[in-house]
């Protein structure tokens, strides 16, 4: 129909004859009512009839009336049924402000809007009095809106549109907290942020976070980083839903910074302990607080942990070897998160050496005794002429434990001293070494005295 119809008079006359429709709507859709009109001009006082195609059921009056388009009677004049669509500037109202709703009939004009408002999902839809004739409307409260067209009479609506959720933004404003509330965070660390309310009034069990301005996925009251990256770094904010269709204001923002995993560092106030002493050891961590401190001793049998309860982080040690430690700090039931090691520092003993007797015949044999822990110990000598040589027991005798025997010929007097495997030094010996004419004197001064059965030690 439309410019389809066609219109056969019982006669050939020139009059021009055409078709109108009323209501004059661009596009009709089923179930409508339209009316069809034959529009003759120029027919004077004629006595017409008239015949309609497709003649179906036709009239053979001026007007051809169809109460519900159906797909049969679809020409250019009829579709499917139109569906009306929402469109939003912003789907959340500002504190205070208001959002623009807008309701549109696609490819159809002559529609009256009608607007709904539900305040929960299964809630009835209340009517929203609205006369705006561009089917816009402004709100100010959330909930879920949706809108339909009507135009005719008798009304014919288009499809419901789909609902659009509107939020409302209220002045409450969460806090972002950081668990645990350390004032720095490091690489590979686990931490939880979370957001809280103070308004009591306010339900609180749903948040939503963003980074830097971009809202992130999910809607949790804690934001959790198993192991903290540098891309972890940035701004955090929150805000909570009272309801579905309430949200509170952004928090502040909480800066996080991820840093490179801080080095711990050890110091002495001394790396040389003297007999029967101690020396005080200190590690620290650059830059933090909150650690606990962790001491390592490494000697001939391996590394070993040492207990140590002070929250200072100093260590008081009597024994030689090779220290090192490193902090550690626990998250809210995480395990123990560490620092990297500090570098080793090497504490030497003061150990005891004995010699019996402390001077010598050619000839004569010496013990050579080093007191202390070590399994492994070095002899070493400064002689009168100047040498620093650095032998063992093996060289000169047979090593018994920490006891070496020596039982040959020693050439040089000197200063004699212990060293442990691990560095530590004892206290140094003199040792002396009897010429040949001293030997011979004192053996006649003894041949001399046991006749008179007298004996007084002496040497030269």
């Amino acid at each position: 129909m439309g410019n389809e119809l066609l219109l056969r008079l019982s006669f050939f006359v020139s009059n021009r004859v055409s078709v109108t429709m009323e209501p004059n709507w661009s596009q009709i859709y089923r179930g409508e009512k339209v009316t069809l009109r034959c529009e003759i001009r120029g027919g004077g006082g004629a006595q017409w009839m008239y015949e309609w195609r497709p003649n179906r059921n036709s009239p053979s009056s001026r007007e051809y009336k169809i109460n519900s388009a159906t797909a049969s009677d679809s020409g250019e004049y009829s579709s499917e049924k139109p569906k009306a669509t929402v469109t939003s500037d912003n789907t959340i109202i500002p504190a205070g402000g208001s959002v623009t709703l807008r309701c549109s009939v696609e490819n159809s004009a002559g529609w009256r809007i009608y607007w709904f408002k539900r305040d929960f999902e299964s809630s009835r839809a209340t009517d929203i009095k609205n006369n705006k004739p561009d089917g816009t409307i402004r709100v100010s409260d959330g909930g879920l809106y949706s809108c339909r067209g009507e135009r005719g009479d008798p009304v014919f609506y288009t499809d419901t549109s789909t609902k659009v959720t509107i939020q409302k933004t209220v002045s409450i404003k969460p806090t972002v907290i950081l668990q645990p509330n350390w004032p720095q965070i490091y690489i590979g660390e686990k931490v939880t942020l979370k957001c809280e309310i103070q308004d009591g009034r306010f339900y609180y069990g749903t948040k939503r976070w963003r980074k830097n301005n971009s809202v992130k996925p999910g809607r949790s009251q804690e934001y959790m980083i198993t192991s903290a990256t540098e891309s972890d770094s940035g701004d955090y904010s929150c805000r909570a839903e009272g309801d579905r269709f309430s949200l509170s204001v952004w928090s502040d923002n909480f800066t996080l910074v991820a840093s490179e995993k801080p080095k711990a560092t050890v110091t002495a106030d001394n790396t040389i302990i003297p007999a029967g002493g101690s020396v005080t050891l200190r590690c620290s961590v650059e830059n933090s607080a909150d650690w606990k401190v962790y001491w390592f001793r490494r000697d001939f049998s391996g590394a070993t942990n040492i207990n140590n309860n002070k929250p200072d982080g100093t260590i008081i040690v009597s024994d030689g070897g090779v220290y090192s430690c490193r902090g550690g700090r626990r998250g809210r039931g995480d395990p123990v998160f560490y620092t990297e090691t500090s570098r080793e520092v090497t504490i030497q003993k003061t150990d005891k050496v004995s010699v019996s007797p402390s001077w010598l015949n050619p000839g004569a044999s010496v013990t050579l005794s080093c007191e202390g822990n070590s399994a492994e110990w070095r002899v070493k000598r400064f002689t009168e002429t100047g040498r620093l040589s650095d032998f063992t027991c093996s060289n000169w005798g047979r090593m018994t434990g920490s006891t070496c025997t020596i039982n040959r010929y020693w050439s040089d007097s000197g200063v004699y001293w212990c060293e442990s495997g691990s560095g530590e030094v004892s206290n140094a010996v003199n040792i002396t070494v009897q010429s040949k004419l001293c030997f011979l004197l004192l053996f006649f001064y003894y041949l001399y005295m046991k006749k008179k059965s007298q004996f007084i030690p002496v040497h030269c």
